[in-house]
């Protein structure tokens, strides 16, 4: 593998395996949220992402830490890494 490849396993990878202990949706999902849901149903999609009042794991989901907000952080940070930018 070369430095590019390298600097994703190590930026964005291994920190998504140790926080959520895989990279499939499903499973991160029931790693975050203690279930999974199945996002190629629209209804189901829908409501995920509108969150339930009765459900405090997903209220509302994305004012908690979002997994993909999270990892396109450690993507940005990595990037500034390899160009030198603090």
């Amino acid at each position: 593998m070369g430095p590019t490849e390298d600097a994703v396993i190590d930026g964005i990878v291994k920190k998504y395996l140790q926080e959520y202990g895989s990279l499939v949706c499903r499973e991160v999902c029931f790693a975050r949220f203690g279930m999974s849901w199945d996002f190629t149903i629209p209804e189901v999609a829908r409501d995920f992402l509108k969150g339930s009042r009765h459900d405090p794991r997903r209220i509302p989901i994305c004012e908690k830490e979002c997994t993909i907000a999270r990892a396109a952080a450690w993507a940005v940070e990595k990037i500034l890494d390899i160009k030198g930018v603090k």
